[in-house]
């Protein structure tokens, strides 16, 4: 190949591999979903990263332009066979399967158009970087959900993970706070132990403003060639992960602030419980499909994420200070509407007897901890106004 040949070459062979992902923006498939299934979709995925490492191994050690066009044309072939693959599955997908298939192959034609791009005079621990990104997103797109029922699962499998680890961090602040206000002595009418005014708020005021900032790009990142992509983290939920020492330097709950949060962690029991009781029927129930329940399960699954993100902004509005009290109520409100929403948007195809009482269960688990949470907000408020009141008194 003619040195100044390289350029085209290599703008073609994007241009190519743009093209075969370009297609989960069209229709979904149409012949049905591929005979092969996983197993074809892993043997291509696994072709792919041979080739990847196979074209970095040919350019590393020079060779020139002729080297690394011998080596675009194997990674760009092996790309488009399992991209164009891949979009088979979106035969019968609803939005949240066909985002996830796109989210996925985005990811490996991302990972490959940077390994493209390095192949003419790369250096070799370049290459071998971008031969681990290509690894990396193979093996994400092997490993992900090719049905409705699997990729909805897995959504609602989220919303429980960042609401159990906002519950978590929760828990550790309260710990905290007890044991601060065992060690002082402290009465019901105390004010918290540390002296710090306005303490930053952590792990779950960051998931809160992360999900929103997710929820108001979600369209973008799904059309995104995964270039930037970070699967690692799915979602900016709380770690789980916080030290307990670090509520020492942020400021521990007061007495009368401890009784708030003790009912928010009901609250967010109450959420698990909900959770589990619409989980359990999907992943045992029959297929999803678009003539079965498709509508009902993506609607379970959005409001799972709306619940996922007021969890988040409920525990980060309970760090110390309590001093916005009406977004503290709004925050446990909409907590307790998206519960209620989700018990009663449960298909009739999935609620059996059983699922029924799952669910009025967890729904009075809810409601008694919504009132005690009401109530904790009530006395808070009526103590604040008669502070105000003594003050200006």
């Amino acid at each position: 190949m003619a040195p100044s040949a390289w350029p085209v070459a290599l703008e073609a062979a994007i241009d190519t591999v743009d093209a075969a992902l370009a297609v989960f923006e069209g229709p979904p498939c149409t012949a049905g979903t591929p005979p092969g299934g996983r197993d074809e979709l892993k043997a291509l995925a696994e072709a792919h990263k041979q080739q990847a490492a196979k074209a970095a191994l040919l350019t590393s050690g020079g060779g020139g332009e002729a080297a690394a066009g011998g080596a675009l044309r194997l990674v760009e072939s092996s790309c488009v066979a399992v991209t164009s693959y891949a979009h088979g599955f979106t035969s019968g997908a609803g939005p949240s399967l066909a985002a996830g298939l796109r989210g996925a192959v985005g990811a490996v034609v991302g990972a490959t158009k940077e390994l493209m791009r390095a192949l003419n005079g790369g250096d070799a621990n370049e290459l071998r970087r971008l031969v681990g990104r290509v690894w990396g997103a193979c093996d994400e797109l092997a490993a992900s959900p090719l049905d409705n029922r699997a990729l909805l699962f897995r959504r609602l499998a989220d919303a429980m993970g960042g609401v159990k680890s906002a519950a978590k961090e929760l828990d550790e602040l309260v710990d905290a706070s007890r044991a601060a206000l065992g060690a002082e002595g402290e009465g019901p009418g105390s004010e918290r132990t540390s002296p710090s005014a306005s303490p930053a708020r952590t792990s779950a005021a960051a998931a809160a403003a992360a999900a929103a900032a997710e929820e108001a790009g979600a369209g973008a990142g799904a059309g995104s060639d995964g270039e930037d992509e970070d699967e690692g983290g799915s979602e900016g939920s709380a770690s789980g992960e916080s030290d307990p020492d670090d509520f020492t330097d942020m400021g521990t709950l007061s007495a009368a602030e401890l009784r708030t949060a003790s009912a928010a962690q009901a609250l967010l029991a109450a959420a698990q419980g909900v959770l589990r009781a619409v989980s359990r029927p999907l992943l045992e129930g029959p297929a999803v499909s678009s003539e079965h329940c498709l509508d009902d399960w993506e609607s379970m699954v959005w409001h799972g994420g709306k619940l996922r993100s007021a969890v988040e902004a409920l525990v980060a509005g309970l760090y110390p200070p309590h001093d916005d009290l009406p977004e503290l109520r709004g925050d446990a409100e909409a907590v307790a509407s998206t519960l209620e929403l989700m018990g009663a948007e449960m298909p009739d195809a999935y609620a059996s007897e059983a699922v029924a009482a799952a669910l009025e269960a967890a729904q009075r688990a809810v409601d008694v901890a919504e009132g005690r949470m009401k109530d904790a907000l009530e006395r808070a408020a009526r103590r604040t106004s008669g502070a105000g009141v003594g003050a200006s008194g």
